[in-house]
């Protein structure tokens, strides 16, 4: 059992580690993690093809509460 959890902490470690590697040296991964901490993730490449790719999917717009306390 402890054999298995360790396999797997190893596996989630190296996918980690992969997924950096990947958003370091590709430029459009680069560019969306730019775009997502500027608050804008929709003008980034990888965002405007995946919603070329998936039409039918939308994300609703947040709630507004203008009754604020």
């Amino acid at each position: 059992m402890e054999r298995g959890a360790l396999a797997l902490a190893r596996t989630l470690l190296l996918a980690f580690v992969m997924g950096l590697a990947v958003a370091a040296l590709h430029p459009s991964y680069r560019d969306t993690l730019r775009n997502i901490r500027r608050g804008t993730p929709e003008r980034s490449a990888i965002w405007l093809s995946n919603q070329a790719y998936y039409p039918e999917i939308r994300i609703a717009p947040e709630p507004r509460n203008d009754h604020a306390e």
